[in-house]
């Protein structure tokens, strides 16, 4: 599953989530991609302060939109996590 697909179906995936549209979804994804290339995010588990002073000194009203792109990708990664070890221990077995 890649990452604009776990934005898709969030909200069935997180408790209390609410549906994002596609064109939200793709927003969020655009947003990580260029976290990445700009160098302010590189998959980390949480949110720095370092990253926070980059976003807000890169992007106009960043710190509305930025920081919970990373949050939804750490969601992500974690969910990613869960399901490999799910696959880990069905083989186990």
């Amino acid at each position: 599953m890649q990452f604009i697909d776990y934005l898709n179906y969030r909200h069935n995936i997180q408790p209390g989530a609410r549906k994002l549209s596609e064109v939200s979804a793709e927003q969020y994804a655009n947003r990580l991609h260029n976290l990445q290339r700009k160098g302010i995010y590189h998959n980390e588990d949480h949110v720095t302060e370092e990253m926070l002073a980059e976003i807000e000194k890169e992007y106009k009203r960043g710190l509305d939109l930025y920081p919970r792109t990373i949050r939804y990708y750490i969601e992500y990664m974690e969910y990613e996590a869960y399901l490999n070890e799910g696959n880990l221990l069905a083989e186990i077995h």
